[in-house]
Parts: structure tokens; C-alpha cells; sequence
């Protein structure tokens, strides 16, 4: 043996050896076999069953044949790996891209519409070496770090020959968690350094027998003098049954000098804390049931061979002297013997012969208490709120009132939301280090995974029996169409948004050419719906639009003629118009894919709104308010003044909140009608958010040099044919 351990190949130390202690030591946080028998669970299957000794030690006082007898009744039902699994399944059913973001000083702001050959875009598509997608990658690095808490994954390059040319293209591969030993982070969470080992026990050829391991350490470090990332490594080979003593020098690694570019060291660690990690909720009692199913399987067994017992009471003497005994040795084995191969037995007036075996009730109290855990796992995922309670067992959420399911879906939402933000910082800081060592300075986001809508089904169906309650006594079209579209997405949460636009597009042309008079007209006094009446539904169907009403005569008429807002317009609502209308007047002005949230929400109008209920917080930042415009400014006001200014501005209302309407275009006419003193004529979109795509789309608008005047010379022309 010495003579094999002498022939073993030594590397040539290059930056010099480190001992064995030194590179394998743990850190403090680094637990073995926690992260093992985590990943069991998680993996199930034979795995599990031949690493059972890990989840059932062998008790004190077992008898090793027995202990061996116990491992080999070894059964596993994952409940948690299925519990995991289907969480990542509901968490990636939804969309994920990453894209660059032009506006960087608003992360909320989409960049250009993505080229599908750009290499951001590539690197999705394969971002593996075997091609594996983003998303499905992701979702495996989601899924072991909700079981076991902490997963890593690292990026690197790999040259590749495209159209003749080898370019050097960018790659994600999976680190085995129980491979990083150690490692050390800075102030901001970047590492400063990881230790990771790997263990080979290779065998080159026939005639060499599987002892020899050759363990290496991978290291990835910061320089503290100029901050460079640095790599290295160091290998060892030994006989299995004589691993190096702690002062073993391990030598450096022979290997080319490898030019390193990334800016920081390239590995992401993928930690889900405790408090949403489904492992460490959960993983202790998984453990546990697996032992103790097995253990009630194994003595299940038992209790199917009952064992033939033999009580011998006193053997009367032929002189009947009670207190002489007999001492025939034989005695009890004779009787047992002539038991087991006959099924009789000779026994004496006092001997006792039965089966001794597990009562019945013993089994039923395993049983039921083992179910008992079962459900106990879904009950505590369910108090976490993070996944659909599973069909056919009871948890808290089936229970539930109908208040107490709304709240209880208002928070999975939002644990789904959670862990959505982890993922894609995940993935963020994967984009961040790749293209920062490419030199490309790209602010990044990642689009997608949001909107996790839970929807109760009672109360869904319910919404959609009283639909056509809802079309009999609801007077505004609008409304019974904005019901509609509400429940669409409640019925599609996952549906992407080319088909859910597609949705509301025939929910709108199905509802317009409705006729709600004739249908309330049908109603009957308690609100449902004459026989004939519901009849005629289907039919009443207009031949053209109805055209657009004229203002009432007791609303306030403003100087353009048309319905004049009070004060506080901002806080109100008013008579929904056709929202093609809008999109007709910013055509010309904007790329249609920047105005296609204009035809997704509400409007009203055209009327007249109070300079007191606009927005000018923001004035001074307006390319309209700048000295070199005033001109233009003064252009406008002097035409509203004396002739009016037919074309509305365009606003947009959060009316959820006190904030006034905020200008999306116009505002060269909007600092004119303040000029003036006077109320503006407007379009106003209705709109939950003060953020959006409205906010940022002036600075879009195409041709902005000689629209101003553009707008003006077609204003003039305008009033010239009506005044001939």
C-alpha cells in the first residue's frame, strides 16, 4: 500500500501549496447533512430509500440485524417534493424576460421592443451549455433553494465558431451546494471569496483498482490590493482509505494563465430566507414522517408473523408431591415443535399456548396519526400562504369563510409576489455580471412574474350567475363592460397580454352593440326580465352607433362650447367616450406601439377642465415652459384668445388618490390657457397608477421639432375654411 500511495503523481506548485486544513475548512453556516437530507427530500425516489440510515439511526439498544431488517421497510410519499414543485410550476406559469431599460432613471419604463438576435436575447434562449432555457433553469434554482434554503449557480464564457468567427459567448451552469465549503462577503453582499471541492474517484484503466480519490478546490477570490477577481486551483490525490493528514501540503493546479474579466466573482447565491423557505418550515416534520412511516411499515410486518408462545406451568410428579418439579429440559420444545409442524401439541392441565401479536388498535392509531402529518405539511404551507391548498386534503384555507379566503389569496399574492422579487434579482445580478465583463454598462430589468391573481371559484361563479342581473340593472353601458373585463381576468390570471387584449377587444364590440334601453325597458318592476323581453336581447342589436350626446341643458357649458368640469375635477368621473377617438388624435404625432395603453383605458370627454384641477408641479421641468418655446406659447394663447383652440389636450386622472390630472400632451396649449386665465378643452384617461406609460410619453412624441408649428399653421388653416 505504501508503494501505490509513493507512485501517486504530484503537481507542479505554480503559486505555491496550501494545506489541507486550510482549504478544507467549513464554514460556519455549512451543514452537510441538513443540505443533504433536504435535497432527498426534495429528489425522492430510490436515492432516499438507500440513503435511509440518514433519516433513521439505529437505536440503542437494536439488535443490528434488526436495524438492517428496519432499512430495508425504508418507504418515502413525497408530499414534499410534490408541495415544492408545484409551487415553482405556479410561480414560473407566468412570463419572464429580461430587457433593456432606455429610461434609467425609471426602472418602470420598458426599453425598445427587444431584437430576438441581440445577444441579451440569445442567452435566454440558451442559457446553459445544453441549451436550457432561462426560465426552466431558473425554476430548478428556485426549486432547491426553497428546499434547502441556499442554491448557487455561476456564469462564465465559452468560445463558440459563429459564421466563421469564434466569438466568446456567456453561460450558466449549477453549483452543487454541498460543493461550497466556504466563502466571505463584503458589506454589500458580494463575495470576497468562495472555496468550492470536488471529490473524483476515477480509474483509468482495467487493471487499476476504484481507491484512488482526487479531490479539487476551486477558488475564487478578490484582490484586496486592486480588486481584481482571481481564480485558482488546487488538487490532491489519495487512497480512499488514507485521506491527507491536516498539514498535507495540497499543490496549485499546472494550468495556463486565465485572463479574468468579470468585475466581481461570478457566482450567485440563491438564498430564500427562512421565513418563506418551504424547507426550513416544513422540512423537519417531512423528515420525521419518513421515519416513522417506515418504522410503522416494518412493524407491520412483524405483526403479520405472530410469534407462538409456550407459558409451562407445574408438572405434577407421578407420586402427586406437589413440590417436586419436574426437570425434563426437552419439555417446551417438544411442544412448540410438534405446534409449528403439526398445528398440535401436547400440553399439561396448567400450561398456557397462544399467538402473540400487535392488537389492531395499535395500527389504527399509526395510521391515523401519520395522516394527521400528512395534512399537518399542507396546513403549514397554507399558513405561509404560498401554495393552493391540494384537492382532497383539509386545510385552513377550504375551511374558510368567504372573507377570510379573500384575505387569505390577498396574502399568497403577495407571497408570490416575494419570491417572484427574488428570482429575478437572482437573475439580475447574472446580467450585471456578465455584460459588466463584456464592458457593456446596461441597466437591466426583468419583465415578468407579476400579477399572481388568486381567485376564489365559489365566489367567481357567483359573479357570473348575476351577470345577467347585472345587464338588466345596470344603466351604463361602460360600467356593465368594465364588469366584464373584471371577471375575464379574474377567469384568465395566466393568459397572456396578446390574447387578454384580444379579449376585452370582443368583449367591447359584443357589449356596444347591445341595447341596454330596450333591455331595462323589458325589466320587470322588481328588476329581472320579461319572457319577451329576454327575447328580444339577443336581436336588439343597433345598425350604427349611437352619435354622442350633447351636454345636458343643466350641466355649465364652457367658452369652447362643450360641458364645463367643476372645481375639484380631479376627484370625478364623467360619460365614457369611445377611447379610439384618442388614439386617432396622437397617431400622427406617436409611434403606434407607444399610445396602445390609450385604447385599455377609460376616457371621458371632450370637456373643459379648470386650471385648478391640472397638475403644474412640474412645470419647469416641461420642454414647453423653456425660454426658447415662449414664443410658440404666445402663439397659441393669442388664437385661443380670439378664436378658440379646437384640438383637445390629453390628461390622465388617478382619481383613487387627491393628485391632479396630469398633462400627457398639449402642454404648449396648457401654459397658453393658464396664460390666458382661461379652461382648457380635454380628453381625460382614467388611470390606478400615477406611473405608467403615459407618464413618459411626450418625451416619444416623433417629429417634435415642427409639430409646434405644424399644429399652429393647421389650427389657422382650420379657422381661415370656416370663417370663407
Amino acid at each position: 500500500m505504501n508503494n501505490e500511495q509513493d507512485n501517486l503523481p504530484i503537481n507542479i506548485v505554480k503559486k505555491g501549496a496550501l494545506t489541507w486544513q486550510i482549504l478544507n475548512q467549513k464554514h460556519d453556516c455549512y451543514d452537510a447533512i441538513k443540505t443533504e437530507k433536504l435535497s432527498l427530500l426534495l429528489r425522492g425516489g430510490f436515492e432516499i430509500i438507500e440513503s435511509a440510515q440518514l433519516f433513521m439511526p439505529k437505536w440503542k439498544t437494536e439488535n443490528p440485524q434488526a436495524y438492517q431488517d428496519r432499512l430495508s421497510f425504508a418507504t418515502y410519499e413525497n408530499n414534499f417534493g410534490e408541495i415544492i414543485n408545484d409551487f415553482g410550476s405556479t410561480l414560473f406559469s407566468k412570463p419572464l424576460a429580461v430587457l433593456e431599460t432606455t429610461d434609467a432613471d425609471d426602472e418602470q419604463t420598458p426599453g425598445e421592443e427587444p431584437d430576438p438576435a441581440s445577444p441579451h436575447m440569445q442567452w435566454q434562449e440558451h442559457f446553459t451549455l445544453d441549451n436550457q432555457k432561462l426560465v426552466d433553469f431558473m425554476c430548478d434554482m428556485q426549486t432547491e433553494s426553497n428546499a434547502i434554503a441556499t442554491a448557487y449557480f455561476g456564469v462564465d464564457f465559452q468560445d463558440r465558431e459563429i459564421n466563421g468567427q469564434l466569438t466568446s459567448l456567456p453561460y450558466a451552469y449549477h453549483i452543487d451546494p454541498l460543493s461550497v465549503l466556504d466563502w466571505q462577503k463584503d458589506d454589500e453582499g458580494n463575495f470576497t471569496f468562495i472555496i468550492m471541492k470536488d471529490d473524483d474517484c476515477r480509474r483509468d484503466n482495467v487493471r487499476q483498482l476504484r481507491n484512488t480519490i482526487t479531490t479539487t478546490f476551486t477558488v475564487w477570490s478578490r484582490n484586496p490590493d486592486n480588486g481584481k477577481v482571481e481564480y485558482d486551483q488546487y488538487q490532491i490525490k489519495y487512497l480512499k482509505d488514507q485521506p491527507p493528514a491536516p498539514d498535507t501540503p495540497v499543490p496549485h493546479l499546472t494550468r495556463e494563465a486565465v485572463d479574468i474579466s468579470f468585475k466581481k466573482i461570478p457566482i450567485i447565491e440563491c438564498n430564500t430566507p427562512d421565513s418563506l423557505s418551504i424547507g426550513k418550515l416544513i422540512g423537519q416534520l417531512a423528515a420525521s414522517m419518513y421515519m416513522r412511516y417506515s418504522t410503522f411499515l416494518f412493524c407491520l410486518n412483524r405483526g403479520l408473523n405472530p410469534l407462538l408462545v409456550y407459558k409451562q406451568g407445574a408438572e405434577l410428579p407421578a407420586n402427586g408431591d406437589l413440590s417436586i418439579m419436574g426437570d425434563d429440559e426437552d419439555r417446551g420444545y417438544k411442544t412448540l415443535r410438534t405446534a409449528n409442524t403439526s398445528g398440535k401439541a401436547v400440553i399439561g392441565p396448567t400450561d398456557e399456548l397462544e399467538w402473540a401479536e400487535i392488537k389492531g388498535s395499535v395500527f389504527d392509531i399509526a395510521q391515523t396519526q401519520l395522516e394527521k402529518d400528512k395534512n399537518e405539511l399542507y396546513r403549514l404551507v397554507a399558513s405561509l400562504n404560498s401554495i393552493i391548498g391540494k384537492s382532497g386534503v383539509s386545510t385552513a384555507q377550504t375551511k374558510s369563510s368567504g372573507l377570510a379566503k379573500v384575505l387569505d389569496n390577498q396574502a399568497k399574492e403577495h407571497m408570490l409576489a416575494a419570491y417572484s422579487k427574488l428570482v429575478k434579482s437572482w437573475i439580475i445580478k447574472a446580467f450585471e455580471l456578465v455584460f459588466e465583463a463584456l464592458g457593456q454598462n446596461v441597466i437591466w430589468q426583468c419583465k415578468g412574474m407579476d400579477n399572481y391573481k388568486v381567485v376564489d371559484e365559489d365566489t367567481l361563479l357567483a359573479k357570473i350567475t348575476a351577470l345577467p342581473d347585472y345587464k338588466t340593472n345596470m344603466p351604463s353601458k361602460t360600467s356593465y363592460k368594465q364588469v366584464c373585463m373584471d371577471l375575464a381576468y379574474d377567469m384568465h390570471p395566466f393568459t397572456n397580454v396578446g390574447t387578454m387584449n384580444k379579449i376585452q377587444e370582443e368583449i367591447a364590440e359584443n357589449i356596444e352593440a347591445m341595447d341596454l334601453d330596450a333591455i331595462h325597458q323589458s325589466a320587470n318592476t322588481d328588476g329581472t326580465i320579461a319572457a319577451d323581453g329576454a327575447k328580444q336581447l339577443d336581436k336588439a342589436v343597433p345598425q350604427t352607433k349611437p352619435a354622442p350626446s350633447s351636454p345636458s341643458d343643466d350641466k355649465q357649458i364652457g367658452p369652447g362650447g362643450q360641458a364645463l368640469q367643476p372645481e375639484g375635477a380631479h376627484l370625478q368621473t364623467g360619460k365614457h367616450v369611445d377611447s379610439q377617438l384618442v388614439f386617432d388624435q396622437l397617431k400622427d404625432d406617436y409611434k403606434e406601439k407607444d399610445i396602445q395603453f390609450v385604447l385599455h383605458i377609460a376616457w371621458i370627454g371632450p370637456v373643459e377642465v379648470p386650471l385648478s384641477s391640472i397638475d403644474f408641479s412640474n412645470k419647469d421641468n416641461w420642454q414647453a415652459a423653456q425660454p426658447q418655446d415662449q414664443e410658440h406659447v404666445d402663439m397659441f394663447a393669442e388664437k385661443m384668445k380670439k378664436e378658440g383652440f379646437s384640438k383637445p389636450i390629453i390628461l390622465v386622472n388617478n382619481p383613487s388618490n387627491d393628485n391632479k390630472m396630469m398633462v400627457v400632451d398639449g402642454h404648449h396649449r396648457v401654459l397658453a390657457a393658464q396664460q390666458n386665465g382661461q379652461p382648457v378643452s380635454a380628453y381625460i384617461g382614467q388611470i390606478g397608477s400615477d406611473k405608467g406609460p403615459w407618464s413618459k410619453l411626450h418625451d416619444k412624441q416623433t417629429g417634435r421639432s415642427n409639430q409646434i408649428e405644424q399644429s399652429a399653421q393647421k389650427e389657422t388653416l382650420k379657422s381661415e375654411k370656416m370663417t370663407k
